[in-house]
């Protein structure tokens, strides 16, 4: 028997294909034969193995074996439960994963048998304890498979056994929504839906879960309760029975729902006062109706709790919406579906915010998201639940649910709304899965037909129609009507009757009927279609335009008007003039005692349609220019190769008109005298510039809109009045002014964008901003701008992170989805993290735990172990010279989301060199981090008096008591080392940025290599710097030569190197004339760097506040002064 549990145990260990046949042979002896010594044998040896990290077949094949053996024979391993609980703390995650099924495989063969559940009460409730403490696991996998066996025994007709378990296994599942495997979400999604979906409490009402409805039903039971007892609710004991009082349950209270019933049968009658034998019919009455309600409310209170927590689920799916994981979302889809159904009031904020997923594009699984979506709307608002009635009714059901759909959205909801109207119209494509293999696949289907458009022209025609309706109705037709332009032809008489009527003072119809319209004139071929009643259309616009209203609606009818104008109509800068001239006239020519108009309101108007005109005409130049270069295009396929040669001969046309329109653009729209548009410029330079004089709230908001819309005409316009335009931006007090402002000048630097580079820190100030609007707005516009390459984002990348802990909600989520964005590009967020990292930690009002969410944040965007280490090189050398704690904690934060998890953690044989050089810098920054901060020595406390020693080696203190050590490096290596020194000095004196050394050669050059001052955002370096290793060398040198410093220089020849050390004299004689120049040159080079470093070194010692610069060795060739300089030398040198 022994040697058979050997052999096995040995096989499975050694050959893990044959994992499930041994677990089948086991149970095989056991089911037949009632050998059950060996499996006892077989996973008691198994249980005592251990295995490490980089064990992969014998963990897996254990796990096979265990879970195998379990399904296969559950009561065989049902012996040794004990090792099934050592198998679940085993290290390996694999072996606990299959532990895991095997619990569950257990637990179902128990519960599936009524006879063996009452008799294995005990041993069922072990069994889910380990699945409830597995929820816990270190590793997702594990906490995944957790969930899978709740799940399946809440699928398998179970679940009904285990109501006192469902309140506790909803709140894990609603807390695991928020883990971060996506893996464990999942699981817990599943797990919430079958409980939501096989929910106890339809006993009362039918079965829906609207927190409204059971918050009534528990007013009537209390005040049913009152009336029996009217001290019921005041006794202690009871305080517990209102939900309305307490937060969410315990761990230990949700265990506890269904005793409940019972301690409230037991209160009920310990509360009869008349409890004796003696008691009359009408007491005992009274007794069992008060016990009665007691069990309601105690129903009623579990249904309320459970209703808590979904509505919790819901509000964390709504974030989860735009995970990664495709599977995840559509899950989430599928959730809020069910969520609905059940009648839970906050799904449709999940609904809502789900439908702008339609945008979702790229592979496979974006299109399975918006197929998803796309069938979730089908079901919940165009399927009707009533199969018995007609067409007609179905078609009116679905024409309501449409408009619906519009009551109460943003133009972002009503943006996405129209995509997804416009795919439902084309069809829901079938499953690829379904199609796949079939001769004839499935043809898409169509949820909205000719029936739905019909019902929606009726909704829109009817007189009596609430004016909610009429809008829902247009709204949707004009978003069919993209689609197909045939739907806005059939109604083109009632959109002119109804939708553009101005009588009826509804500007909301008016502003949509006039995009129905403009959705006339198909997309493929317009210069082909020939509109009708094109005469009558232009008229009612332009009764649109002129109609004098205080209502702030007309304005969006107004843009709408212009819009439409200039795309239907063949002249519509002739109109648009028509249109100015008239509104001006009625604007400067009104009586002024006339109390029914204001002039306030009708300049507003006046102004708000020039700065449109202006704006539509570019477009319209745009648009023209670009249908010349189409037709110039389609005219040159046609010319012979003979007229292709005369026209290069004699020139281009389309140069020329691009010319013209360039010049219409920028000198006469804004400039010409006779111009109608420049005529208006004084007009609006004054209003905005007096804001005190014209202090009416909405003549401002329209000025500065027109100002900003003239500004994107002309570059040179645009220039002139920048200023103003800024502080406009600035000081302005309306958040809607600044807030239009910032969108403008993000118009502007697409426009313009040499303009605008210059004043990137006004754009960047209002992120911010005191009000929330002008911050989202800004953050917005520059997320746009960035991403589309217009601004760049260098030092300006911590005001952008800054936006992650701000209070609004909002903004936290545009702050992601910039930073997402950003990572996609090449690098970018590792090339300006140092930047980040410096207005960060210089920014005095940050907190500490902010600083601390925004790194943990941004660093997981850095994902390139080169990239970490290189980071962590500048980090760790500026943590050597940190000289306060605040400094010191912050470099601490940032480090260790850069250091490897096992810092010393063995080197691979295949690169063991670079493994090892690699971890020995890593344990060195963290021993220096373990060693804690240590305030830095001055540099006047660490130099000597003496620093040079009778032989001529300098000693020298750094600051932090280390001692400089000198070394002899040679010539070639050492000036391209001063050289890189300058350049880094340089950069950083004139961009400020960061100068640091990044060392990639072995320790001991690195340790023979000075160290690189490197400046700190805002923080002056004191005098305690290191002086460069390199300067000790020269200075040594030069006192023992000639009593100063000497050439600094450690890559020098050797041998005249070694000449220089014994006979401390010149070159003077040479066989070759040109290398005895070239070596008086280097002479005198060398004397002039001697004079700088002697400059500077007192420089340093005499300022309290100087910087100990790095000198340049041989002088930095691309420096023009250091060249002049020079020259001039070699001219002296030249004159002796």
């Amino acid at each position: 028997m022994q040697q058979v549990q050997s052999n096995i145990s040995s096989n499975l260990i050694y050959f893990p294909h044959l994992s499930p046949y041994m677990a089948g042979m086991i149970s095989f002896m056991y089911d037949h034969y009632q050998i059950y010594k060996i499996s006892d044998l077989v996973l008691k040896d198994l249980s005592s193995k251990t295995f490490n990290e980089n064990d992969v077949s014998g963990p897996k094949s254990i796990s096979v074996f265990l879970s195998t053996l379990a399904k296969e024979s559950p009561r065989l391993v049902m012996r040794q439960v004990s090792l099934v609980e050592e198998f679940l703390d085993n290290g390996s995650v694999t072996v606990r994963c299959g532990a895991l099924e095997a619990v569950s495989a257990m637990l179902s063969t128990l519960t599936d048998n009524e006879e063996d559940y009452n008799s294995s009460q005990e041993q069922v409730s072990t069994f889910i304890h380990h699945l409830e403490e597995r929820v816990l696991d270190t590793s997702p996998f594990v906490r995944s498979r957790a969930f899978n066996g709740l799940n399946d025994l809440m699928s398998n007709k179970a679940g009904i056994k285990f109501t006192d378990k469902r309140l506790r296994w909803t709140k894990l599942s609603v807390r695991h929504m928020q883990d971060r495997s996506n893996l464990v979400r999942k699981s817990a999604l599943r797990l919430l839906s079958e409980l939501v979906a096989d929910h106890p409490y339809n006993a009362i009402g039918d079965g829906t879960l609207r927190m409204s409805v059971w918050k009534q039903r528990l007013q009537v039971i209390k005040d049913e309760i009152t009336e029996l007892e009217p001290n019921y609710f005041s006794d202690d004991v009871n305080d517990t029975a209102n939900p309305m009082n307490e937060t969410m349950a315990e761990e230990g209270d949700a265990d506890k729902s269904t005793n409940e019933v019972g301690q409230a049968q037991g209160a009920g009658a310990v509360r009869d006062p008349q409890g004796s034998q003696d008691n009359t019919i009408r007491q005992h009455g009274n007794s069992n109706v008060l016990a009665e309600a007691t069990l309601k409310l105690s129903y009623v209170s579990d249904c309320i709790k459970f209703i808590k927590m979904v509505e919790q689920a819901s509000d964390v799916c709504c974030e989860l919406l735009y995970s990664k994981s495709k599977s995840e979302v559509i899950g989430i889809i599928e959730f809020f579906e069910l969520l609905d159904s059940y009648g839970i009031e906050n799904a449709i904020n999940g609904i809502k915010k789900m439908l702008h997923l339609v945008w979702m594009d790229g592979d496979e699984e974006a299109k399975k998201v918006v197929r998803a979506l796309m069938i979730n709307y089908t079901k919940l608002y165009l399927t009707y639940k009533e199969d018995s009635r007609d067409a007609r009714e179905t078609a009116r059901y679905i024409a309501k649910n449409l408009i619906k759909l519009t009551y109460n959205t943003s133009m972002a909801d009503l943006a996405s709304l129209e995509k997804l109207l416009g795919l439902l119209y084309l069809g829901i494509p079938p499953d690829p899965a379904e199609n796949k293999g079939k001769k004839a696949p499935q043809k898409p289907t169509k949820p909205i037909d000719g029936i739905v458009i019909d019902t929606l022209w009726q909704i829109f025609n009817h007189d009596g129609a609430p004016p909610k309706n009429r809008r829902g109705a247009i709204i949707v037709l004009g978003m069919l009507a993209l689609v197909e332009n045939k739907i806005s032809v059939k109604g083109l008489s009632s959109i002119l009757s109804v939708g553009l009527d101005i009588e009826r003072k509804d500007w909301v119809v008016v502003a949509f009927s006039c995009i129905a319209i403009t959705r006339l004139v198909p997309s493929k071929d317009p210069q082909s279609f020939v509109l009708p009643k094109a005469d009558e259309i232009i008229e009612s616009l332009k009764r649109v335009c002129l109609e004098y209203t205080d209502d702030g609606e007309w304005f969006h009818a107004a843009e709408e008007a212009l819009n439409t104008i200039f795309t239907i109509s063949t002249y519509p800068d002739q109109v648009c003039t028509e249109i100015l001239k008239k509104k001006a006239m009625e604007v400067f020519t009104q009586d002024n005692n006339d109390d029914n108009i204001d002039k306030s309101v009708s300049l507003s108007q006046l102004l708000f349609l020039v700065g449109h005109v202006g704006l539509k005409t570019i477009v319209h130049l745009e648009k023209l220019e670009a249908d010349f270069k189409k037709k110039k295009i389609a005219q040159d396929g046609k010319k012979s190769e003979a007229d292709q040669e005369l026209e290069m001969i004699g020139g281009n046309n389309e140069d020329d008109f691009s010319d013209i329109v360039t010049a219409i653009r920028e000198k006469e729209l804004l400039y010409t005298e006779g111009g109608l548009l420049s005529k208006f410029v004084p007009l609006i330079q004054e209003v905005v510039s007096k804001p005190s004089n014209y202090n009416d709230v909405r003549l401002q908001r329209q000025a500065v809109l027109c100002l900003a819309k003239f500004m994107c005409i002309s570059p040179r316009f645009c220039e002139d009045n920048m200023p103003l335009y800024l502080t406009i931006m600035e000081r302005s007090k309306d958040a809607i002014v600044r807030s239009n402002c910032v969108l403008a000048l993000g118009d502007m630097a697409v426009c313009f964008n040499h303009v605008i580079d210059n004043h990137r820190d006004a754009l960047y100030g209002k992120l911010q901003d005191e009000n929330r609007t002008v911050q989202r707005t800004c953050l917005m516009t520059v997320t746009f701008l960035i991403l589309a390459g217009q601004v760049k984002v260098k030092g300006q990348l911590a005001q952008m992170a800054k936006l992650y802990v701000n209070n609004d909600r909002g903004i936290v989520d545009m702050c992601k989805t910039f930073f997402n964005e950003l990572a996609t590009k090449d690098n970018a967020v590792y090339n300006g993290f140092m930047d980040m990292f410096s207005g960060l930690s210089a920014d005095p009002k940050l907190e500490m735990k902010d600083y601390k969410s925004i790194i943990n944040f941004v660093a997981p965007y850095i994902k390139r172990d080169k990239h970490k280490t290189s980071l962590l090189k500048k980090l760790y050398e500026r943590l050597l010279k940190a000289e306060t704690r605040d400094q010191w904690d912050k470099l601490v934060i940032v480090i260790k989301e850069f250091m490897p998890k096992e810092v010393g953690k063995r080197a691979s044989d295949k690169n063991k060199n670079k493994e090892t050089a690699a971890a020995k810098f890593f344990q060195e920054v963290s021993d220096y981090i373990k060693a804690g901060f240590k305030p830095p020595l001055r540099l006047e406390e660490n130099l000597p008096d003496s620093s040079v020693d009778a032989e001529g080696d300098v000693e020298m203190e750094d600051a932090e008591g280390v001692e400089a050590q000198t070394s002899t490096v040679p010539d070639g290596e050492a000036g391209e080392d001063a050289e890189s020194g300058v350049k880094e000095e340089e950069a950083d004196d004139m961009e400020g940025v960061e100068a640091t050394s990044e060392t990639e050669e072995d320790d001991e050059e690195a340790d023979a290599e000075g160290v690189v001052n490197e400046k700190e955002s805002g923080v002056k370096e004191e005098n305690n710097d290191v002086v460069p290793d390199e300067e000790n060398e020269a200075e040594a040198e030069e006192e023992e030569e000639d009593g100063e410093v000497e050439d600094e220089e450690e890559e020098e020849d050797e041998e005249e190197e070694q000449e220089e050390d014994d006979e401390g004299e010149e070159i003077e004689e040479d066989d070759d004339e040109e290398e005895e120049e070239d070596d008086e040159v280097e002479e005198e080079d060398d004397r002039v760097v001697r004079e700088k470093v002697q400059s500077r070194r007192k420089r340093a010692v005499e300022s309290s506040e100087g910087e100990v610069q790095e000198s340049d060795e041989e002088g930095d060739d691309d420096d023009d002064d250091d060249d002049e300089q020079m020259e001039s030398n070699y001219e002296d040198s030249d004159d002796e």
